[in-house]
C-alpha cells in the first residue's frame, strides 16, 4: 500500500495484472481518506498534502484508478484449445486405421 502512496498521484492508474486478493485495487481508492494514510505514520495538510516521516511533502491525498485482471483464466482456456486440437487429432488418427 505504502507503494501505491509513494509513486503515485491522486488519478493515476494503478495496474494489478495477476490480481491475487484485489488488495491493490482496494489500496489504490483508499488515498482519498485523511485516517487512512495517518494509520501509516504520515501526516496530512489541510490541503491534502502528504508529508512523510522527516515532514517532506511526497504526495497528496486522492484515489487512484485501479485496473485488475487475473490473467489465471489465459493459461486454462490455451490448454483446454490444445486438449481439444488433440482430441480432434486422435479422433481423425482412430477413423482413419478403422
Amino acid at each position: 500500500m505504502r507503494y501505491i502512496l509513494h509513486y503515485t498521484q491522486p488519478g493515476d492508474v494503478v495496474f494489478d495484472g495477476f490480481c491475487g486478493t484485489g488488495m491493490t485495487g482496494v489500496a489504490a481508492n483508499l488515498w482519498w481518506r485523511p485516517d487512512e494514510v495517518q494509520e501509516l505514520g504520515y501526516m496530512v495538510k489541510g490541503d491534502g498534502t502528504i508529508l512523510n516521516e522527516e515532514g517532506k511533502p511526497f504526495s497528496k491525498l486522492g484515489a487512484r484508478r485501479a485496473i485488475l485482471n487475473d490473467l489465471a483464466p489465459v493459461p486454462r482456456s490455451l490448454l483446454t484449445i490444445i486438449r481439444l486440437r488433440l482430441m480432434q487429432k486422435l479422433s481423425t488418427v482412430k477413423l482413419n486405421a478403422s
